[in-house]
């Protein structure tokens, strides 16, 4: 039997694990969903009722392992084969815009703090996109579980540079927070406290560690935590 797996990147064991895990997953989950939809046609009778409830039950948690699929598949996506020169700030900005109208819906302010100056980093644009999107998801639930609730929600990105050069993006909000001590744990694929797979905070890490970058939770002065995701200065050549 042949290992190799077309497409696969042999240089990352980390990505081939993953990508054949999703593809198992996909596999599996096809042959379920035909036989759900071939049992829900059955159970029409609405005397089925207790029926029902199981494939609707099977359905959710079906669409569970999707979501771990397609997450799964992120991991295993290749970087970019080149470094390419990145305007932090604009990149931030461009991402926010995809989040904004769903955060208003909630009534959760979203406050972008740019630096007064180009800030150039090395990175994938695509990666920090989608990195960016999980870290701003995360606060989203985390604003949304706060107890406090009500008015005043808020979620901020702040663009800086770096003290070495590059730069970075923190991201604070008004929920409660990462408690001392978890400053790490919360990185443990599948740990969620605000709901979701568990797989966002560690997708985003291994997306920055793919960049050159890193990820973590610091204080601020205040000591509330704060994410804070670092990137490389570009010293390369872009590719024509």
């Amino acid at each position: 039997m042949n290992p190799t797996v077309q497409g696969e990147n042999l240089a990352d064991p980390m990505g081939t694990v993953a990508g054949r895990v999703a593809s198992e997953i996909g596999t599996a989950l096809t042959a379920i969903e035909m036989a759900v939809d071939r049992l829900e046609r059955k159970a029409e009778d609405p005397a089925c009722t207790v029926q029902s409830r199981e494939l609707s039950a099977i359905r959710t948690q079906s669409g569970r392992l999707a979501r771990l699929a397609r997450q799964l598949l992120e991991l295993a996506r290749p970087p970019s084969a080149a470094p390419t020169r990145l305007e932090l700030g604009e990149e931030v900005k461009r991402t926010l815009t995809l989040v904004r109208p769903e955060l208003g819906r909630h009534g959760i302010e979203l406050r972008f703090l740019p630096w007064g100056a180009e800030v150039e980093v090395q990175g994938d644009p695509i990666r920090l996109r989608e990195a960016l999107l999980a870290l701003l998801i995360n606060a989203e639930r985390a604003v949304r579980s706060s107890l406090d609730g009500g008015e005043g929600e808020w979620i901020e990105v702040q663009v800086l540079p770096g003290d070495n050069g590059g730069g970075e993006v923190r991201i604070r909000d008004s929920g409660p927070g990462v408690a001392e001590g978890e400053e790490e744990w919360i990185f443990i694929p599948f740990v969620s406290r605000w709901g979701g797979e568990g797989m966002g905070l560690t997708i985003s890490r291994l997306s920055a560690a793919g960049q050159g970058g890193t990820l973590g939770v610091e204080r601020d002065a205040e000591g509330k935590s704060e994410f804070v995701f670092r990137l490389q200065p570009f010293f390369g050549e872009e590719e024509s």
